[in-house]
């Protein structure tokens, strides 16, 4: 048997370790872990979408969920509901219905106060005409003078010889006197009621007086309204005032 020095065993056992070791390096071996780090990156980057899919797959069905539970909530009738208050019975326990009585609050409506217009007492006549009544008399004249002008609406011209003409007078006193104005009885000191009313000059005539021509066709169409025939209204000087 060949006895080897401690040199020549310990070169070859050199020599059989790098021929061992050969075939695990070089580009062989490289190119073995690429590979490898390759295949893990791979493995973890599906491992990475399989949970994000898994994720957003719970994240629908979460959706899913809360609206398929909403529109049953919308469309489930008051019956079906399900109570979660605690103090409901349970089913199968009998339970004594409660019942309300009816309000007795009564509610008060505040009252608008409209504030009144000052107003001054007036002692003629009033002159707003209210619709559906007849028109309102004007305020008669105090003006009479002797030998004054001055308008007349005349409810009489009667002639002395008329077998009717006190009850027309008369009725025509009333007329003047319901109106809320004066008279003295029937006159024939108007100088112009004759040629005013058609009659004869002789006439007895019965009339309320005014200060203007308006206020004088206003009240003769008050008069005329109730039903009293007014005969004329004109411009006349009075007379037999003394």
């Amino acid at each position: 048997m060949i006895e080897l020095d401690d040199a020549e065993l310990e070169s070859q056992l050199r020599q059989t370790f790098q021929q061992a070791a050969a075939p695990v390096r070089g580009e062989g071996v490289r190119r073995d872990v690429v590979r490898h780090q390759a295949d893990q990156r791979q493995a973890a980057r599906r491992r990475t979408l399989r949970s994000r899919r898994v994720a957003v797959a719970a994240l629908a069905t979460a959706a899913v969920a809360a609206v398929v539970v909403a529109a049953v909530a919308l469309v489930r009738p008051e019956g079906d509901r399900v109570d979660t208050n605690p103090a409901v019975t349970e089913p199968g326990t009998p339970t004594t219905p409660t019942t309300t009585p009816p309000s007795t609050e009564t509610t008060t409506v505040p009252k608008t106060t409209v504030p009144s217009q000052a107003s001054t007492p007036s002692t003629t006549p009033s002159k707003t005409k209210v619709p559906g009544e007849p028109p309102a008399f004007p305020p008669e004249s105090t003006n009479l003078t002797h030998g004054g002008t001055i308008w007349g609406v005349y409810l009489a011209a009667v002639s002395p010889d008329d077998p009717a003409g006190d009850a027309a007078l008369a009725a025509a006193g009333q007329a003047v006197r319901d109106a809320g104005y004066t008279t003295d009885g029937p006159t024939t000191c108007d100088a112009g009621a004759a040629e005013a009313t058609g009659a004869d000059p002789s006439s007895l005539f019965v009339a309320a007086y005014f200060d203007t021509e308006a206020q004088a066709k206003q009240a003769g169409a008050a008069f005329e309204d109730r039903g009293h025939d007014v005969k004329g209204i004109a411009h006349v000087t009075t007379y037999c005032m003394d």
